[in-house]
């Protein structure tokens, strides 16, 4: 921030229809966190364990193309930076997007895991369209217009050492659990997945329980989780002007959502 700116099958013969994957993504972080030294971001690979309150799917039901890896499909990160002090009105709120890469597959329970990564340098700040669009949805809190110089200077303070620390960290990564996965898509057009979210930023690892919520819409599944982070837990200093009088918001929200095509079509013939 300048000093003038701040995502039935049918459980036999369609399963093997669904090459593409279920899906996926981040989700989550929690009140513990773990320091590590270097890039961030390794795959940990798909892990067993299972909630006791879910019902398996039976592993011979479990088409061997949904068990391997398959890369993500179109996923957006948004991170929101809010503004504060008793001169906030001078700044602005800033917008933070990214497209993901990664994967995801099924284990033998069911379960379902995803990875994903953005370069650092990628990170794309205050997009007018993206800004745009948030306004037309009813959100007024991209209204205003940062200026050319106000988007540049946002851009280098994120880069820079007291923050995202691009040049010792150039990846955000993240892992994923979702425990009930092919059970829900099996059973349902539309619900709500807990998940296990691993983010990895600037050589800190923050894991929490967080709420995926999904919907069938036009032969897809469309996906979104949102959640809270902060400065502090993986050791940044939020941008401050004008003696602490404006400043970046301590909490960051995180926003994941995205759609894939639909491997179990629920409905269809």
């Amino acid at each position: 921030m300048s000093k003038d700116h701040p995502f039935k099958s049918r459980a036999g013969r369609n399963f093997k229809r669904a090459g593409l994957l279920i899906l996926t993504l981040l989700v989550g972080c929690s009140s513990q966190s773990a320091k590590q030294g270097g890039k961030a971001g390794s795959d940990p690979g798909p892990t067993p364990s299972q909630s006791s309150t879910t019902t398996p799917v039976p592993e011979a039901a479990l088409a061997p193309a949904l068990l391997v890896k398959h890369p993500l499909q179109a996923a957006q990160l948004s991170i929101h930076v809010g503004k504060t002090g008793t001169l906030a009105r001078l700044g602005h709120n800033h917008l933070i997007t990214a497209s993901l890469i990664g994967a995801t597959w099924l284990d033998t329970t069911g379960a379902l895991h995803a990875t994903a990564s953005a370069n650092v340098d990628d990170l794309v700040v205050d997009d007018p369209e993206q800004r745009a669009s948030r306004v037309a949805a009813g959100n007024p809190d991209y209204a205003s217009v940062p200026s050319s110089k106000n988007t540049r200077d946002t851009r280098a303070n994120m880069l820079g050492s007291k923050v995202l620390d691009a040049a010792r960290f150039p990846l955000i990564s993240a892992t994923a659990r979702v425990p009930a996965a092919a059970a829900e898509f099996q059973n349902s057009n539309t619900g709500s997945l807990n998940a296990t979210f691993n983010l990895s930023l600037r050589g800190t690892v923050h894991t929490q329980p967080v709420t995926l919520d999904w919907h069938r819409n036009a032969g897809r599944i469309v996906w979104a989780a949102t959640f809270t982070v902060n400065h502090q837990q993986f050791g940044m200093t939020p941008f401050s002007a004008l003696g602490g009088a404006l400043r970046v918001a301590e909490d960051l929200r995180i926003e994941l959502q995205g759609s894939l095509a639909d491997p179990f079509s629920l409905g269809s013939e």
